[in-house]
C-alpha cells in the first residue's frame, strides 16, 4: 500500500488523529488524501461550501496529519448544490474550487480535486468556468446508475480533470449482489481463477475509466486479493456493450 484516502468527517472527525496517532512517522512514506465539506454540527455534520469554512478546515488537517496533504478534495459539493439554479450553483462551487486552488497554490496541498457521490446536480454547473481540478473522484464500478455515470462523463469532458479516481466498487459493502452477478465474464481470459468479488473491482477502474480506485476494509487480505485482480485484463468491449444496455433499457 502506498496511498491513503481519509476526510475530515470520517471516524466522527477524528480521522486525521486517528491515522497521525496509528501511523505516526510512516505516514510521510505514503500519498495521502483528504476532504473537506462537512463540519460539526448540532445533528451530527453539517455541509458548507463556504471558503473561509474550508481554508480553516485544510489549515486544521496539515496540523492533524503533521504535514501537507498531498490531494485535499473537495467533500460531496452536490449536498449544498441540490435545489439552487445553475447561476446559484456555479456561485457557490465556483468559491469553493478557488478555495481549495488557492490552497494548493499556498502550499497547503500538492493538488486539489473534487470528490462526489452524486455527480449529476455539479454536471448541470458550468463546470468549465471554474478552475480545473487535478483530481475528480466519483463513484465506480458495476452498482453505479447510467444516469451518475453520464454525469461523470459530462463533468470529465467538460472540466477536464487532471485524473479520474474511483470509489466504492462494491456499494458500500453490499457482497449478496455478487451471488446473483458474476462479472468475470467482463476480463478477459485466462482470468487466473479470480473470485466475483475480484472481477467486480477490476472492471470498476472502466466504469468510469479511471487511473485510480479507492476501497476500504477491516482485513488485509481483501487487499491483498485486490492487488491480485489488478493483473487481470478487462474486455473493454464487453464493457462497452454493457453501457450501451444500460442506456437502451433507460431509453424503453
Amino acid at each position: 500500500m502506498t496511498a491513503l484516502d481519509t476526510a475530515v468527517a470520517y471516524r466522527g472527525f477524528r480521522s486525521h488523529a486517528v491515522l497521525a496517532e496509528s501511523a505516526a512517522d510512516l505516514l510521510p512514506k505514503f500519498n495521502l488524501s483528504t476532504k473537506v465539506g462537512f463540519f460539526p454540527g448540532a445533528g451530527g455534520a453539517e455541509h458548507c461550501l463556504d471558503p473561509s469554512r474550508l481554508r480553516l478546515a485544510i489549515e486544521e488537517a496539515v496540523r492533524e496529519v503533521g504535514g501537507e496533504p498531498d490531494t485535499v478534495l473537495l467533500h460531496n459539493p452536490e449536498r449544498s448544490l441540490t435545489g439552487l439554479s445553475p447561476a446559484d450553483g456555479l456561485a457557490v462551487l465556483g468559491s469553493a474550487c478557488t478555495a481549495l486552488a488557492e490552497a494548493a497554490a499556498d502550499g497547503l496541498c500538492r493538488a486539489w480535486g473534487v470528490a462526489s457521490w452524486d455527480t449529476r446536480p455539479l454536471a448541470v454547473v458550468k463546470v468549465d468556468e471554474l478552475p480545473r481540478p487535478d483530481i475528480l473522484m466519483v463513484r465506480a464500478g458495476f452498482l453505479v446508475g447510467i444516469d451518475l455515470l453520464d454525469a461523470a462523463a459530462v463533468l470529465r469532458r467538460v472540466w477536464q480533470p487532471g485524473e479520474i479516481w474511483g470509489m466504492s466498487p462494491f456499494g458500500g459493502g453490499n457482497g449478496k449482489v455478487w451471488d446473483d452477478f458474476d462479472p468475470r465474464p467482463f476480463l478477459r481470459p485466462p482470468c487466473g481463477g479470480l473470485s466475483r468479488t475480484q472481477a467486480a473491482f477490476r472492471t470498476a477502474f472502466h466504469l468510469p475509466t479511471a487511473s485510480s480506485l479507492a476501497v476500504g476494509t477491516d482485513d488485509p487480505s481483501h487487499l491483498a486479493q485486490l492487488v491480485q485482480a489488478l493483473g487481470a485484463e478487462v474486455d473493454t468491449e464487453a464493457v462497452s456493450r454493457y453501457l450501451r444496455a444500460l442506456h437502451g433499457h433507460v431509453q424503453s
